[in-house]
């Protein structure tokens, strides 16, 4: 790592122009020859860097010069860059060139900086600090000698092949092991049993357990056997409210906020109820009995066929954890050694096997069976080309070395792979010891904060993100790096460090990385990098070569010292994410070496405009500080920032004027045009955005309605900016969008037309747009993979966007188009629509040809959608790939195309809220038989159907499943249908053979007939509130498969079943209360999020047509005051008014469907109370 630290530090000597910067800041005489001096010492003892860092592991007073060495160039590093900054801020004060607007501010701000310090030290203490490291360097430089230390020649880098990973998931030797644990998993246990199984795998650590568990989730067998599958990292030590967190939200796919332990431990046990759930608790080393007790406990209440798998190094505590069976995973055999070292080594270079086999054998063979260890050497040697080379590794004495630091030591393995990297690697990989084990590394974040410590370099011609980018991915080749999570192109976002690298990372970084919990004190005062997981320790703000102060907690944290932050002056990484400051100190600006600030998730208003002098700062992240109202004016001074992160900043309502001057921009979350005030200024232009055309990522562009015309607009020139991969263009808010305002004030299909990006863009959203149409351009954005059209009320027709050859996702969300047809496919009016002729013409073209998801929500006005079928003479494919389908509140649609059922690839199909919808399933002998030519397949891929408020009725839809040439919906493993009121028997062709999980809410119609059709091979039978649903256990007595039955607020059902004694599944009832006719089933409070509501439910009358199901707050929070002062006391917008909706005890009164009274209506008597009635009239 020294070797990179002096590399680093010749590289920033190397781009001082020394003469200028001795005359900006007065430095003593002959500073010009220490600095050339300083030069040649470093590049002497360069040299033979390599020699000490190979021999630093047998010889400890090696190690202690490379100590000495790294300490001189850390401090030689400081001086260098306030030397830099210094000079910068001189220029400035001086010249005073482009801060006009802020000029005065500006210098007031900088002269305080620039005279915190004596006279004597601007005039000598930089030249005395080069003339001191001088002598402190010449000292270690003596020294070499001794060591006999000498210059070898560095090895020519292999260029790592730009692939994905080698693909090692077909794990060798372990299909043995693989197989027993799937016999435990999937195996039957008595269902008697109420207790879920716990499967321990027991192994050395790098013995690949997790790997193992991994694999094994994978299996399609166990994919289908689960309902869902949770994964918690436990790690040391075992925090239980953390695991019953994560536990939760991966069973409910929602996130919980932080609630004490009884809390979450009901939401524990109600969140895996009755479900069939496989649980990993993977890499647990510690275990309190009683704790565990009760995560069992609420882990039990599972489905039938439920299973823990626990993973740990100590057999004790999967004994303690009462496991019922306990795997104990062994080394690989020989055989499996070499065959797996071979396929990594040898990858894409298999002629060299034969040369190099007799090495390769013996190698595989020191490894011991370990795969942790095969496959790290094999990644290395994999970029080793000569049979010299080979035997250097075979022939080391490294195989001997052992660090004593624990009890195991470390595998040489990973020894060989880290000294074997190039130099500009190594600290890039020791670096991740300041994350806690088991963290999770995010690479962007890691790139970001290896940039901020100077490990890729100090040259500004290079793009440094994309330089780290390779870094990171080259140390994931060498198998440093496990675990991948992926985006869409298969580029590792993110991933994991084994326990083992993560041991030998923090043995590496010992004495200059510190990681401190709560119980802990600090004895190391030459710590550079720390993590905490408490602040409120004055000992921290003493370590004065301290580079990195980050937050390691899960939860808030609470600073009360950081007015000493400014003591700090080393500091080059502050990360504050996530704690309870309110207000950041104005003496932050002393701090001259800082580069990254994240002060993200924290309850800042402002920041003081003193940030603006660090003039070094290139990350500043303030992502969800909600309460922040404004960044400060002279932002545009920061010369170095590159990355702003403002995503989540609500009360953020516009940007200081001159943002435009941070040329190295890459990262711009939002660009707000306009706003500010008399006293702030005014905000950002949109000129200013065409200067920042370095932006990559995501950029939100907000307020375009005030952008005066489309020469304005094109000022923009989104056209340049080719690294931008997603775009949101937002008109105006949500409140302003809904205002009735005459069409001829708004200039946006002018405004829009003039925004055209380039076509690198993958991803683009457009809301509250007040144009009748869309520019032609978006149907030209050839890589496009993400279109959403949100709330555009003015839209009256769509754009050829089925011209799109690499559009995936496509939401249309409010809109006021009433057919969708040719112009939607990009087809001319030859291609004719679901019948007719002119099809002949028609040359064979794909549409919409990798559309993958296709929404449609809350087209009020939509009432026909023509979708042709293709057959042997109309040559047209529509949606080839397309695998979910949702629909929802479009009021006036009628029916769905009869081409629906056609297509090859739909798995999901959801439908919410079609009042109008007359059939379901439209088939008919009217489009010349050629739909219906036998035999047929419709929905032929569907494996899920989720019908909600959907006002069909029995006789609408048709009853094939006589006809013997068409199969309907022969993968349908699940249906749900919520909410349809008028809906008497389901129909034949939805209770699909293939069928395992259905569930119906809130159909009141449905009596007794339904159980004898449904097929023998369901496993999951849910009834919520269907009153009259009358059937005996013994109906259900063909379903041999079933393992759950759930009844909730069925009164005839809970009274058939209760009685039950010998039945092969679980039953769960639960049966209604009197508070019970408070509940609004399926309705949520928009502020607290309770769903459903309970008691009295307030409805925004404004918003029914705006958001999907509108707008509702239970009574708390419809009379709690709103935190926000934009908005009043029902939080929510001004001017809106709220109704009291009846709750059900005061809605309809359901009535049996054969009760034959006058006053039934449709299964229903009508009743209203009084209270309702009169609040609802004021």
């Amino acid at each position: 790592m020294a070797e990179a630290l002096v590399s680093l530090l010749l590289e920033q000597l190397g781009s001082i122009v020394v003469h200028e910067l001795v005359q900006e800041v007065k430095l003593i005489k002959g500073v010009e020859n220490e600095v050339k001096s300083l030069t040649d010492t470093l590049v002497m003892i360069q040299a033979v860097l390599k020699d000490a860092d190979e021999k630093q592991v047998k010889n400890g007073a090696v190690k202690i010069w490379l100590e000495q060495l790294k300490d001189v160039s850390y401090d030689a590093e400081d001086v260098l860059d306030e030397w830099i900054t210094r000079t910068l801020i001189s220029k400035m004060l001086q010249h005073e060139v482009n801060y006009a607007p802020i000029k005065e501010k500006a210098r007031s701000h900088l002269f305080s900086i620039f005279c915190c310090f004596k006279p004597v030290v601007l005039r000598h203490e930089i030249g005395v600090k080069i003339m001191e490291l001088n002598k402190r360097l010449d000292e270690i430089a003596r020294k070499k000698g001794m060591y006999k230390l000498t210059e070898i020649r560095s090895e020519t880098e292999s260029r790592i092949p730009t692939v994905s990973n080698v693909d090692v998931s077909d794990i060798y030797g372990r299909n043995v092991d693989k197989a027993v644990i799937m016999s435990k998993l999937l195996g039957e246990t008595s269902h008697h049993d109420s207790k879920v199984p716990v499967i321990s795998i027991v192994g050395t650590g790098g013995f690949g357990k997790t790997t193992l568990a991994q694999l094994i989730l994978k299996e399609k067998q166990v994919n289908n056997h689960f309902d869902k599958q949770i994964w918690v990292c436990v790690s040391d030590p075992f925090d239980h409210q953390m695991v019953a967190k994560q536990i939760i939200e991966q069973a409910t796919d929602k996130v919980i906020d932080s609630v004490g332990w009884e809390a979450l431990h009901r939401k524990l046990s109600e969140s895996i109820q009755g479900k069939r759930f496989i649980l990993v608790l993977d890499d647990i080393w510690s275990h309190n009995g009683e704790i565990w007790k009760q995560l069992k406990t609420s882990l039990d209440g599972g489905a039938i066929g439920s299973r823990i798998i626990i993973t740990t190094r100590n057999e004790t505590i999967a004994h303690r954890m009462g496991s019922t069976f306990i795997h104990r995973l062994g080394q690989l055999s020989d055989k499996d050694s070499l065959l797996m070292f071979k396929r990594i080594a040898f990858w894409n270079r298999e002629d060299d096997l034969q040369s190099f086999e007799g090495i390769a054998v013996d190698i595989a063979k020191r490894c011991r069976g370990v795969p942790l260890s095969i496959r790290v050497l094999a990644s290395l040697m994999r970029l080793k080309k000569t049979i010299q080379d080979w035997r250097n590794v075979q022939e080391s004495n490294m195989w001997d070395v052992q660090v004593q630091d624990g009890e195991e030591g470390f595998l040489p393995s990973i020894s060989f792979s880290y000294y074997a990297l190039p130099a500009k690697l190594k600290p890039c990989l020791v670096y991740c010891a300041i994350l806690p084990k088991d963290s999770r590394i995010e690479k962007k974040k890691m790139v970001e904060l290896w940039m901020a410590q100077g490990f890729l370099g100090s040259d500004g011609r290079k793009d440094l993100e994309i330089e780290g980018g390779h870094y990171f991915d080259d140390l994931a080749m060498r198998s440093f790096f496990q675990d991948f999570k992926e985006d869409s192109k298969g580029n590792i976002t993110s991933c994991m460090m084994h326990d083992l690298v993560h041991d030998f990372v923090q043995f590496l970084s010992k004495g200059e990385t510190c990681i401190l919990n709560e119980d802990e004190e600090l004895e190391n005062v030459n710590v550079r990098h720390l993590t905490t997981f408490v602040f409120d320790k004055s000992s921290i703000y003493e370590l004065k070569k301290l580079r990195t102060l980050r937050s390691g907690g899960y939860y808030r944290n609470k600073i009360t010292c950081l007015g000493l932050i400014h003591q700090l002056t080393s500091l080059r990484v502050l990360d504050l994410c996530n704690s309870d400051v309110e207000e950041f100190p104005s003496e932050v600006a002393r701090l001259l070496h800082l580069r990254y600030l994240d002060l993200s998730r924290t309850e800042l208003e402002e920041l003081p405009e003193t940030i603006c002098n660090l003039l070094n700062l290139q990350t500043l992240k303030l992502r969800y500080c909600e309460k922040l109202v404004k960044l400060p004016k002279g932002i545009g001074k920061l010369c170095s920032l590159r990355h702003l992160m403002i995503e989540g900043t609500r009360s953020l309502t516009y940007l200081p004027a001159e943002l435009g001057k941070l040329c190295c921009l890459r990262t711009l979350d939002k660009f707000i045009i306009g706003g500010g005030d008399e006293i702030e200024g005014e905000g950002c232009n949109i000129r200013e955005l065409g200067l920042l055309n370095n932006l990559q990522g995501k950029l939100q562009i907000s307020n375009l309605g005030q952008v005066a015309n489309a020469n304005e607009a094109a000022e923009a020139k989104l056209e340049k900016k080719k690294n931008l991969q997603s775009l949101i263009l937002s008109f105006r808010t949500l409140e302003a969008a809904t205002q009735q305002l005459p069409m001829a004030i708004y200039g946006d299909e002018g405004i829009l037309e003039g925004l055209i990006p380039h076509t690198n863009l993958e991803e683009l959203k457009v809301e509250f747009y007040k144009g009748t149409k869309l520019p032609d351009w978006i149907s030209l954005l050839s890589h496009l993979v993400k279109l959403e059209l949100y709330f555009l009320v003015s839209l009256l027709q769509l754009p050829a966007l089925g011209k799109l050859p690499f559009l995936e996702i496509l939401a249309l969300h409010t809109l006021s188009v009433k057919h969708i047809g040719e112009e939607f496919y990009g087809l001319s009016s030859s291609c004719g629509g679901g019948g007719g002729g002119g099809r002949d013409s028609v040359q064979q073209q794909i549409v919409f040809p990798k559309l993958k998801i296709l929404k449609f929500s809350c087209m009020f006005v939509w009432e026909e959608w023509d979708l042709p079928y293709q057959n042997d003479t109309n040559k047209i494919d529509f949606f080839p790939n397309l695998v979910e389908l949702e629909i929802s509140c479009c009021f006036e649609l009628q029916g769905l195309p009869s081409g629906l059922a056609k297509l090859k690839s739909l798995k999901l199909l959801k439908l919410c809220n079609l009042w109008r919808l007359k059939s379901f399933l439209s088939i008919n002998e009217e489009d010349n038989g050629e739909f219906v030519k036998p035999p047929v397949v419709l929905f032929p891929a569907l494996t899920s159907l989720q019908l909600t408020d959907v006002e069909w009725e029995e006789e609408t839809i048709p009853d094939l499943s006589s006809t013997a040439s068409i199969t309907i919906m022969p993968c349908l493993s699940e249906l749900k249908i919520h909410s349809c009121e008028m809906l008497k028997v389901i129909p034949l062709y939805m209770l699909s053979p293939a069928l395992k999980d259905l569930e119906i809410n809130f159909c009141p119609q449905l009596t007794r007939d339904m159980p004898s059709c449904l097929p023998p091979f369901l496993e999951k039978l849910k009834f919520l509130d269907c009153k009259f649903l009358d059937f005996m256990p013994d109906n259900l007595k063909h379903l041999t498969k079933l393992q759950t039955l759930e009844i909730i607020d069925c009164p005839i059902l809970a009274q058939r079943f209760k009685r039950t004694e010998e039945i092969s599944y679980k039953i769960k009832i639960v049966e209604s209360s009197q508070s019970d006719v408070r509940v609004h089933i399926g309705v949520r409070c928009d502020n607290c999020k309770m769903f459903p509501i309970v008691g009295k439910r307030y409805k925004c009358k404004d918003c029914y047509y705006v958001r999907v199901g509108g707008f509702d707050l239970c009574e708390e929070c419809y009379t709690t005051p709103s935190k926000h002062t934009d908005l009043v006391n029902q939080h929510h917008t001004q001017g809106h008014t709220f109704e009291l909706i009846a709750n059900r005890g005061d809605n309809p009164v359901l009535l049996h469907p054969d009760d034959p009274s006058e006053d039934a209506k449709g299964g229903f008597v009508v009743t209203k109370s009084a209270e309702i009635e009169e609040q609802n009239k004021g």
